[in-house]
């Protein structure tokens, strides 16, 4: 019996920091996803967009397979009530993958502007709900901003202190309060971390937390730009929760975020560091 290829997901900071020939060889024999929102962040770069959006390519015709930005898969959660389970797109990338051959345009100026405005209204809906969330969150365990004091040069251990808070809480009832309007039917949505719906939902209130401490403690106030970014950030550790492993070197949010939410899963910072069993045999 053939083993089920292990699933690994790639984000912008190690996809523009490695080499073409690099990325492509290693797709050609790896279970390598490129998500929807890694293509809108090539798409999107100020200073290389030609160069990553022509890797983006290659790497697909390469092997590699893409996949739906999150918030179309909360929709289709929401709509089917029941959980999405296979990452990869293979529809969406055998288009793409045609549509590259063909010299076909198979995204453009509108496509881009549509996805800025649903992560621009996906981050003000991020700044606006927050409050409201850590108040019933923090209703429930008043020291909790106290308890992340001792962590505020421990990124990873204050995540870890988020992601268990919030854990803690009834997720599918904070992400009805949220997320219920897109459903007929919301006490059958998001019922577990079986649920894609479910793992976002709690790192959008795990952003929330820390933005709330970031403001406590040192006088940050995110502003819309950086709830945007981070956002896109979530996105990937999102995939995760269906994935083997994570290609990521952001420190400040991604790996903080996975190690603690997904200590038995895998998060590396480059190609190199990938051992073999996630090599495939496609034969």
């Amino acid at each position: 019996m053939k083993s089920v290829p292990k699933q690994l997901v790639i984000d912008k900071d190690v996809f523009q920091g490695t080499n073409q020939a690099a990325l492509c060889k290693f797709a050609k024999n790896h279970f390598l996803i490129l998500p929807d929102v890694l293509l809108y962040e090539c798409l999107t770069s100020p200073e290389n967009k030609d160069i990553l959006k022509h890797r983006f390519e290659k790497v697909i015709l390469a092997g590699a397979y893409v996949c739906p930005r999150v918030q179309a898969i909360v929709f289709k959660e929401a709509q089917k009530l029941s959980p999405f389970v296979f990452l990869p797109d293979l529809e969406m990338t055998t288009d793409i993958r045609v549509s590259i051959r063909q010299k076909n345009i198979f995204f453009d100026s509108r496509y881009i502007q549509e996805i800025y405005e649903k992560h621009c209204q996906g981050a003000q809906i991020l700044l606006d709900a927050a409050p409201k969330t850590v108040e019933k969150i923090a209703s429930q365990e008043p020291e909790i901003l106290e308890k992340a004091r001792k962590y505020q040069g421990k990124r990873t251990e204050r995540f870890r202190l988020w992601v268990e808070t919030v854990t803690s809480r009834n997720i599918h009832e904070l992400a009805i309060e949220k997320l219920g309007h897109l459903t007929d039917s919301p006490e059958r949505f998001c019922l577990s971390n079986e649920w894609i719906t479910w793992h976002y939902f709690c790192f959008v209130c795990v952003i929330y937390l820390e933005y709330t401490f970031l403001k406590t403690m040192q006088g940050e106030n995110p502003k819309l730009v950086k709830a945007e970014h981070d956002c896109q950030d979530i996105e990937y550790v999102t995939y995760l929760s269906r994935a083997d492993g994570l290609l990521t070197r952001d420190k400040k949010l991604s790996k903080p975020i996975a190690n603690a939410a997904f200590p038995d899963k895998d998060v590396f910072s480059s190609l190199d560091e990938v051992p073999e069993d996630y090599i495939c045999n496609w034969t």
